[in-house]
């Protein structure tokens, strides 16, 4: 029996992982704005000590959009799958 390689995409729920990905660019806006207002503050201060400011506001970026996500979800989304997989396999040795 042949095998249709193209399933995957078919039976695979994109949807947690696209709503990790719309939150990350929510985060990424929001830190984009607190970036811009840092560096108006260093510009009129003339105070080049900001540049320390804009350092935690990027780790804690970082630290918030939770990249382990984009890992984690596809994974379960997979595992999900495992079951019709094994019915898959078993159905076509019959």
């Amino acid at each position: 029996m042949k095998v249709d390689n193209n399933w995957r995409p078919k039976m695979i729920n994109v949807e947690p992982t696209a709503k990790i990905i719309e939150s990350m660019a929510r985060i990424l806006s929001e830190y984009s704005k607190e970036m811009e207002s840092i560096a108006e503050k260093m510009r009129s201060k003339n105070d080049i000590s900001y540049a320390s400011e804009a350092i935690q506001s990027v780790t804690n970026m970082v630290n918030n959009l939770r990249l382990d996500l984009l890992i984690t979800r596809p994974l379960r989304e997979f595992q999900n799958l495992k079951p019709m997989v094994e019915y898959i396999v078993d159905k076509s040795k019959d």
